[in-house]
């Protein structure tokens, strides 16, 4: 009998992953180079924070369209926030303080991951009706999802309240 292929807790998993990687990235970026974030840096982090987590809960408990819809308005507020930040640095008398990073400002990337993460949230949530909810992930790629979201919400709570 051959295994099933399940598409949806794969998929989610390989979407936390890859927003724990960006968000990790983010953090090298600011020890290393000791560029703080600003202030709407701090939401777009919050919010791509919030996506992985509404995505986690799928993990956990089972994909439903709530967590979908949770995971879509996270990344709507970060798709605007990021939006917001490019209309302002758009202003020729506002200095951008931060480095390109392979071309582009940080602000610039979040605005092409949230709208990435739009469209993948928009597909996945359209293929939750079609493919079959049944079928577990291999509990260590749970747990380690798991354990880097947590890690990289300890760090955003820690880096953010540094006094």
């Amino acid at each position: 009998m051959k295994k099933a292929f399940y598409f949806q807790p794969l998929s989610n998993a390989f979407f936390i992953y890859v927003l724990c990687a960006i968000l990790g990235a983010s953090f090298l970026h600011q020890f290393i180079k000791d560029d703080p974030p600003c202030d709407l840096c701090l939401l777009q982090r919050a919010a791509m924070l919030g996506t992985a987590i509404s995505l986690l809960l799928n993990l956990h408990f089972e994909i439903r369209v709530e967590h979908y819809a949770l995971a879509l308005a996270y990344s709507l507020l970060g798709f605007f926030s990021s939006l917001y930040h490019i209309a302002i640095h758009m202003n020729p008398d506002v200095e951008i303080y931060t480095m390109p990073v392979m071309g582009q400002y940080l602000y610039v990337w979040s605005f092409w991951i949230f709208l990435s993460s739009l469209t993948s949230l928009a597909i996945l949530l359209f293929l939750s009706g079609v493919m079959p909810k049944s079928g577990k992930l291999r509990k260590e790629w749970k747990w380690t999802a798991f354990a880097l979201t947590s890690l990289l919400a300890i760090g955003l709570f820690i880096t953010t309240f540094p006094d």
